[in-house]
């Protein structure tokens, strides 16, 4: 199967703030990109639209039956999320309790977190 000849949604190159995101160039080289947004939401919603195909996380992608996942046994592509706080506030009770409610809000979602 031939990407290359499909019509993709990605980054718009001069905003990726990480090169972490660059991953459909990585995995696509020569992809005709017919649409450009640094916005999750925008690509989803444009693939969703019809537009053309998209690198997804799995958390979004999966709340749309419409969306088919292409390659998913040939291409994986994992990425971590990080949680920042300054260091003089992570004494603070208020960030503690959030860190500890996202943290196990994730933990009962890791099945949809991981894809599976």
């Amino acid at each position: 199967n031939d990407l290359s000849a499909h019509r993709f949604i990605d980054y718009v190159d001069e905003f990726i703030i990480s090169d972490e995101l660059k991953y459909l160039s990585d995995v696509i080289p020569d992809a005709n990109v017919v649409f450009r947004s640094n916005s999750l939401l925008a690509q989803m919603q444009a693939c969703v639209a019809g537009q053309a195909m998209a690198v997804l996380p799995c958390f979004m992608a999966n709340e749309h039956p419409e969306l088919q996942a292409v390659l998913a046994d040939d291409i994986a592509i994992k990425r971590s999320f990080w949680m920042l706080y300054h260091e003089d506030l992570r004494l603070l009770k208020r960030i503690e309790l959030f860190t500890n409610f996202l943290k196990n809000k994730l933990e009962l979602r890791q099945d949809l977190m991981m894809g599976k």
